[in-house]
């Protein structure tokens, strides 16, 4: 039999197999013996045919960057929305897909993924830096940990040199394989000098430094190249680049920005950065694959 013609039907649609209909819902493409749907948003999908198991792909919402509005001051990264992937067996019938939103700029956790009963936790938000002589804010905990603010040095009262924030704990709550890792924790000042505020974990490594953690390749049960033509070329670049459920970066002392990857691309589950306008976190991403 000549292999079976991949096609894409964009927008919300249904999938048919030998003339019958199979799920509705998200994006479809069919390629070789895999139907794919792709949601961007929350949606139903419904399942009409029977299908014996499926696979997913879930990732949370990124959290958002601690960067401290009042005092103009840096902060942690944002961490990775929760990264899972695995299968599930499922009935015919109608399924709440959920998407997460990213975390809002000043710490706010991203929101949480979920198709089945599954839950790719939020990302955890950075921790503020506040100069003062409050500690750097903590980074919060979710699928990866925000990033801990940094401490601030003062001369009065004399020598006073302020500790950092912790990072956020990843893979919280833990399940199995983790779904993130802890952002690092925010650095003390010394000798004069501000803290730096750390990075948030990321799906493939924790926070090292003011670097967000790593993210993760597409599984290979999702390729990139059958599922990028379902998005835009800005998203396929970033995640062919780093991965997907990146960490925000923190900040080096004196709001001197470090280094920043685009975080605000939509359906990445990356952290937010410091010093990246508006420092949000991005949404997240739910795919669905089966055969027949």
């Amino acid at each position: 039999m000549a292999p079976l013609i991949s096609k894409i039907v964009s927008g919300i649609g249904f999938a048919r197999s030998k003339g019958k209909i199979l799920a509705s819902g998200g994006s479809i493409k069919i390629f070789g013996n895999y139907t794919y749907h792709v949601f961007t948003s929350s949606e139903t999908f419904n399942l009409t045919g029977a299908i014996s198991q499926i696979e997913y792909l879930i990732i949370g919402g990124g959290g958002g960057t601690g960067y401290n509005a009042s005092f103009y001051a840096g902060g942690g990264g944002g961490g990775a929305g929760g990264f899972r992937t695995g299968t599930t067996i499922i009935s015919p019938g109608s399924y709440q897909i959920s998407v997460g939103s990213g975390g809002n700029s000043g710490g706010g956790n991203g929101s949480n993924s979920s198709a089945f009963n599954i839950i790719s936790t939020g990302g955890g938000g950075g921790g503020a830096k506040f100069y003062s002589t409050s500690p750097g804010g903590s980074g919060r905990p979710g699928g990866s940990g925000g990033g801990g603010g940094g401490g601030s040095a003062f001369n009065v009262p004399r020598f006073t040199f302020i500790p950092g924030g912790s990072g956020g704990l990843g893979n919280s709550p833990p399940v199995t394989p983790p779904q993130g890792n802890n952002g690092t924790p925010g650095g003390g000042a010394s000798t004069f000098v501000d803290g730096t505020s750390g990075g948030g974990g990321g799906a493939g490594s924790g926070g090292n430094g003011t670097s967000g953690g790593t993210g993760v390749s597409m599984p290979s049960s999702f390729p990139l190249s059958v599922i990028g033509p379902l998005m835009p070329a800005s998203w396929v670049s970033l995640i062919n680049t780093y991965g997907i459920a990146r960490g925000g970066n923190g900040s080096f002392p004196h709001n001197v920005p470090s280094p920043t990857i685009p975080a605000n691309i939509a359906n990445t589950g990356y952290g937010g950065h410091y010093y990246l306008n508006p420092g949000e976190g991005s949404s997240g991403l739910v795919i669905v694959r089966y055969s027949w």
